[in-house]
């Protein structure tokens, strides 16, 4: 089963920021960044490192 993640940032630049650290740091994440919008597909299994993944972008900016 796969999952969709649709993240809106405020910019371009964030989104590409954010799509680097999540295939840096989450287990298989297929994400791409369109203009401000990141869509992030990925296992079911993978779905809570993931979210720690966007969580931690989120808080650490």
């Amino acid at each position: 089963m796969q999952i969709k993640t649709t993240v809106q940032m405020e910019s371009q630049l964030a989104a590409q920021h954010l799509v680097g650290h999540l295939r840096e740091s989450a287990p298989h994440p297929n994400a791409v960044a369109t203009f401000s919008r990141v869509t992030v597909t990925y296992s079911h299994r993978d779905a809570g490192a993931v979210g720690e993944s966007i969580a931690e972008f989120l808080i650490n900016r």
